[in-house]
């Protein structure tokens, strides 16, 4: 089963939102820090400045900023309205000290003090991963330049005109800068989060083609013509209960890598694992004609991955490995199943099941690669088989002819 795109950007939303909120801390200190070096700055230039200003607004902003600190500090959990909230206050509070200014301090160092922190006010927002923050940063940027400019247009010294065109020139390209960035960063590490958890499940050709086809796993659930592999371990039980559970673990670990990377090899998607059992899928979720002989390749590697297993098993006086492998082709229902935050992109359908049956059959039959009729009729010819004989399927009305592979070379009675 692979956990579909929506799985990927929820883990990737979870990281951001971690990120936005530690961020959050991080830009609230720089403003409080600023608010602090404002005051600090302004009461130790009083006694040299030709106007007298109030530091009362400052401290204002200082003290609610403070608060602020400590809410977050002690609300770490993640809230979609808070930045926007943080930002509108952001705003207003800047907004209505400078207005408190307006009688002391020349309205065009005011108005260039605007402009500046305008500015760091759309870099900060990045810091949020949010376009749409640094989207709505750059509206007030451009309210405040517009608002401020008509308050101070027969005061400031050059043209009131040429401030507003300048804030605004200046507001709407950062804004449209740090609105790229943000965005670019938020694909890539989508992408990549994405990229990380089909690279689990689909070889890497599988996994580009699903990044340059995104909606190849949102869609909904259809029909599709496509070849089931399942294989296991023959005796697992039996030789699990001679071994540590740490040695089953391992033991496990190395012969379920084998099998993957040889689905996988072959275009295959590995649906799931069940205890010491793989079942993989080929034509799903990219579509492709060859889906048969795929899935009969991938079995025959599985053989020669498992001989080259058993010798390193030898060498570590471990048991040896036999396995029974069934395919079958079949119509499949496949999409996104299970609930709105969990849904797992998976196949389902008697094609499955009849699969599962014809691999427990490899044990009657002493074979270790059985295929049905089905698959058999979509094998090009130069693959040989042999009819081996046709069985009733439980839960399946209609009888299965089965066939083996000529020359299997792990063809053996005394696996009966």
């Amino acid at each position: 089963m692979i956990r579909t795109s929506h799985d990927a950007i929820d883990d990737f939303e979870q990281a951001r939102r971690q990120l936005e909120t530690h961020n959050e801390i991080i830009v609230t200190w720089f403003i409080t820090i600023a608010f602090a070096l404002a005051s600090v700055y302004s009461a130790s230039m009083l006694p040299f400045l030709p106007f007298s200003i109030s530091l009362a607004p400052i401290i204002i902003g200082l003290i609610v900023y403070t608060c602020v600190l400590f809410y977050i500090n002690r609300t770490t959990r993640y809230s979609a309205a808070r930045k926007y909230i943080l930002t509108i206050v952001q705003t207003l509070i800047v907004a209505l000290g400078l207005l408190a200014f307006a009688n002391s301090v020349p309205p065009t160092i005011i108005y260039i003090y605007l402009m500046v922190w305008n500015m760091l006010t759309i870099v900060m927002s990045g810091l949020r991963y949010s376009a749409r923050l640094v989207v709505l940063t750059g509206i007030l940027a451009c309210f405040t330049s517009v608002a401020f400019g008509l308050f101070f247009w027969n005061s400031i010294l050059i043209s009131a005109y040429f401030f507003i065109t300048l804030s605004i020139s200046y507001s709407i390209a950062t804004t449209i800068i740090i609105a790229i960035i943000v965005a670019s960063l938020m694909r890539l590490h989508r992408e990549a989060v994405w990229k990380e958890q089909l690279s689990r499940f689909l070889a890497p050709e599988l996994v580009q083609e699903m990044i340059r086809k995104p909606g190849i796993l949102q869609q909904q659930t259809e029909r599709r013509v496509a070849t089931v592999l399942f294989t296991d371990i023959r005796g697992f039980t039996t030789l699990s209960e001679k071994l540590a559970p740490e040695a089953v673990i391992a033991f496990l670990n190395l012969f379920l890598r084998e099998m993957t990377e040889a689905i996988m090899e072959h275009h295959g998607m590995v649906d799931k694992y069940v205890g010491d059992s793989v079942m993989g899928v080929f034509g799903v979720p990219v579509a492709n004609e060859l889906h048969a002989m795929l899935a009969v390749q991938a079995a025959l590697n599985m053989q020669t991955r498992l001989t080259i297993l058993n010798r390193t098993l030898a060498d570590r006086n471990l048991p040896q490995l036999s396995i029974g492998i069934g395919i079958h082709t079949g119509e499949l229902v496949v999409g996104a199943i299970g609930a709105p935050h969990r849904l797992d992109y998976t196949v389902i359908g008697d094609t499955v099941n009849v699969a599962a049956r014809i691999e427990g059959l490899t044990r009657r039959y002493g074979v270790s690669i059985l295929v049905s009729d089905t698959t058999r009729a979509m094998l090009p010819e130069h693959i040989a088989v042999r009819e081996v004989g046709t069985t009733e399927v439980r839960n399946r009305v209609q009888p299965v002819t089965l066939w083996m592979l000529i020359g299997d070379k792990f063809f053996t009675s005394q696996d009966n």
